[in-house]
C-alpha cells in the first residue's frame, strides 16, 4: 500500500498521484505522532491548548470508551454541539473504530433533532448545552422523557427506539453519562483491542453522515467515506501549501462539509494548528485572529462582511494572515479585492463545492488575478466537469450557461436510506447533478450562475435570481439582496427581491425599480420589493430563500 504524505511538494494539475487509501484514524495516527509536539488544538473559550500528542491521548481514550460501551463497526452516533475540541476528537475516536458520526446543525429544534435521530437510527447521541436560548437538555428530555429515569447507558426511548446513550460533553448533567466518565470506562480496553478493530476497517467505509443544510427545506442524509474526506482535503490543501507552521483559525461549524473536512481534518493532515472558536462572532474571531497570529481562515462571504465591518476593526493586527477559503455562496469581486488587501491575505481561494461531493472547484495562486477574484477555479485534481442543458443533458459550448454535472474521487456514497433521491442526483455514468447553473471557459474556469431551481419563469422568461442580485448589490444603498420566484396567477412567477440597506441610507421602491431598469431588461424587474433588516440564514450562512419565498406568499396571499 503506498501512502500519500501531506508534507510532499505540492503536487501540480498533471502530476499522476495515487490517491491515499488509508483510514483517517490511521492517516491521523500519523500525524500525531510526526507532529507530537506541536499544537494541534487552541481553545481559548476553554483556555486550553491540546498538543498532538495531547490529542490523540483524547481521541484513543473516547474510542475506547465507545469500544466499552459496545460501538460496532457501521453503528451510528450523532454530535448536536457547538465547536469544542471534543467534537474533533469525537470524529476521529468514530472513524478509528469504524462508527459513523451524524453532524446534527446547532440550529436545529426538537422537532428536527428528533427527525433527524430517528431517521439517522442513531445508537448514541453527544450534545452540548446549547446557545441562543436553545437550551439542547430541554430539547432532549422532551424527546426522551425516560432519562430521567434510566441507568446511564441503558435507554429504552419509545421516540428513538435505536438510542441507548446519551451522553452530555459539558457534564453538567447528573442524570447522564458524561464524557469523561465514557473515558473512564475504556481504560482497560487495551491498545491492541483498539488497533484490532482499526485494522479492520477500509477507506470506502462510511465515516460521516452531514444532511444538506436545508436552504429548499428538504434535507437528505450525505453519507461520506474515509477515502471521500482525506483525499479532499489534501488537494484542497496542497492547493494552499498548508504545512505545520500554519495556524487556521476554524469558526465555522463543524456539522458542515467545510468546517470538519476543509478546516479540522485538512489541519490535522498538513501538523497545522486548529485555533478553535465555538461559533462565528466578529469580534472574538478578529481578537484570536490577532492573539494566535493566525496564518488562515475559511469563511462565507457574509462572515467576512462583518469582520472588515467591525467598528473597530483597524485596531486589531492581522499582519500574521496570508491565506484561507472563501465558499458558500456568491462572492463579489469587490469583496475579494477587499479581503486580500484589507487583511492581508493574498492567498485566498475560492472554492466550489457540496456536501455530496465536497470541495469540486479550486482557485490558485498561481491563477491569473481576474480568474482567481471572478470564478470559482477549475476542477480540482481528481475531478472532472461538464456543463449541459437540463433539459436535454447534452453538453453545451463554452460560454453557454448550463448545470454544473461532476465526476469525482470525492463523490458520496449516496444518501443514507433514499435510494430514489440518490439515483436522481447521481446518474447511471456516475456524474453528480449539482443543481448549480454555470458557465465554463476555453481552459476550465467556472463561473457559477444560479440555482436550476431559482431559475425564476415569468411568462415563459428564464430569469437568473443571481443575475438581478448581483446587479442590486452595486447599488450604492444596497448592503444584500435576495431574489425569488413566487407564484403568479397569470406569468406562472413574479419575482420578489428582499433588500437590506446599507446604515444611514434609504432607498424607496421606486428607487429599486429605476435602477434595474437602466440595467436590465424590463421583464426582470421585480414585482414585489421587501425591505428588510436580516436574512433567516442556517448556521453555515447560507440565505434560506425557502422561507423567504413563503413570507411573500403569505404577505401578498399569493397561496
Amino acid at each position: 500500500m503506498q501512502y500519500w504524505d501531506p508534507t510532499y511538494k505540492c503536487m501540480s494539475r498533471n502530476e499522476k498521484e495515487d490517491f491515499s487509501k488509508e483510514t483517517i484514524g490511521g492517516i491521523i495516527d500519523r500525524m500525531c505522532i510526526k507532529y507530537e509536539n506541536n499544537e494541534a488544538i487552541v481553545c481559548r473559550d476553554k483556555n486550553v491548548r491540546y498538543s498532538y500528542r495531547d490529542f490523540k491521548k483524547m481521541y484513543d481514550g473516547i474510542a475506547k470508551g465507545l469500544l466499552k460501551l459496545g460501538i460496532k463497526k457501521g453503528d451510528h452516533l450523532s454530535i448536536w454541539s457547538l465547536n469544542s475540541p471534543e467534537w474533533i476528537a469525537l470524529q476521529i475516536a468514530t472513524a478509528k473504530i469504524g462508527a459513523v458520526l451524524v453532524c446534527i446543525n446547532i440550529d436545529y429544534s426538537k422537532h428536527e433533532l428528533e427527525f433527524n435521530l430517528k431517521h439517522s437510527n442513531s445508537k448514541v447521541l453527544f450534545f452540548s448545552k446549547g446557545y441562543n436560548g436553545n437550551n439542547y437538555a430541554d430539547s432532549v428530555y422532551s424527546i426522551c422523557p425516560e432519562l430521567k429515569y434510566c441507568f446511564p447507558g441503558k435507554l429504552s426511548s419509545k421516540a428513538l427506539p435505536d438510542m441507548n446513550s446519551v451522553i452530555s460533553l459539558d457534564g453538567q448533567d447528573k442524570n447522564l453519562m458524561s464524557l469523561e466518565k465514557l473515558i473512564e470506562m475504556g481504560k482497560d480496553v487495551s491498545d491492541d483491542e483498539l488497533l484490532e478493530r482499526s485494522k479492520s476497517l477500509e477507506c470506502y467505509d462510511t465515516t460521516n453522515i452531514q444532511y444538506t443544510s436545508g436552504t429548499t427545506g428538504n434535507p437528505k442524509a450525505v453519507m461520506s467515506t474515509h477515502y471521500n474526506i482525506i483525499n479532499n482535503a489534501i488537494i484542497s490543501g496542497k492547493n494552499l501549501d498548508y504545512s505545520e507552521k500554519d495556524r487556521l483559525l476554524v469558526c465555522l461549524p463543524l456539522f458542515h462539509v467545510m468546517g470538519c473536512v476543509l478546516s479540522a481534518i485538512q489541519c490535522l493532515l498538513y501538523g497545522s494548528t486548529i485555533v478553535l472558536v465555538d461559533r462565528f462572532q466578529t469580534t472574538k474571531v478578529l481578537e484570536y485572529l490577532d492573539k494566535e497570529k493566525c496564518t488562515g481562515l475559511n469563511g462565507v462571504p457574509t462572515m467576512f462582511k462583518f469582520l472588515l465591518s467591525h467598528p473597530n476593526f483597524d485596531n486589531f493586527d492581522l499582519s500574521s494572515l496570508r491565506k484561507g477559503m472563501i465558499a458558500g455562496s456568491y462572492c463579489q469581486p469587490d469583496l475579494m479585492n477587499e479581503i486580500m488587501d484589507k487583511m492581508n491575505m493574498k492567498e485566498l481561494c475560492i472554492v466550489y463545492g457540496q456536501t455530496e461531493a465536497m470541495g469540486i472547484t479550486q482557485t490558485l495562486i498561481s491563477d491569473p488575478f481576474d480568474k482567481r477574484i471572478t470564478t470559482v477555479g477549475r476542477g480540482m485534481f481528481g475531478t472532472e466537469i461538464k456543463i449541459i442543458n437540463p433539459a436535454t443533458g447534452k453538453e453545451v459550448p463554452n460560454g453557454v450557461v448550463g448545470e454544473l454535472i461532476t465526476k469525482t474521487e470525492y463523490i458520496m456514497k449516496g444518501y443514507y436510506k433514499n435510494q430514489e433521491a440518490t439515483q436522481k442526483s447521481i446518474d447511471k455514468d456516475g456524474w453528480l447533478h449539482t443543481g448549480d447553473l454555470a458557465i465554463k471557459d476555453e481552459v476550465g474556469y467556472c463561473k457559477i450562475i444560479g440555482r436550476v431551481k431559482e431559475i425564476i419563469i415569468r411568462g415563459g422568461e428564464n430569469i437568473s435570481a443571481t443575475e438581478i442580485e448581483e446587479l442590486l448589490v452595486t447599488h450604492v444603498s444596497i448592503k444584500e439582496a435576495a431574489v425569488v420566484g413566487v407564484p403568479d396567477k397569470n406569468l406562472g412567477e413574479e419575482i420578489c427581491a428582499f433588500l437590506i440597506i446599507e446604515d444611514k441610507h434609504t432607498l424607496s421602491r421606486e428607487d429599486v425599480v429605476s435602477f434595474i431598469q437602466d440595467n436590465l431588461a424590463k421583464y426582470k424587474i421585480p414585482k414585489y420589493i421587501e425591505f428588510v433588516t436580516e436574512f433567516p440564514t442556517t448556521a453555515s450562512g447560507k440565505i434560506k430563500k425557502f422561507m423567504l419565498k413563503d413570507y411573500a406568499i403569505e404577505k401578498y396571499n399569493l397561496k
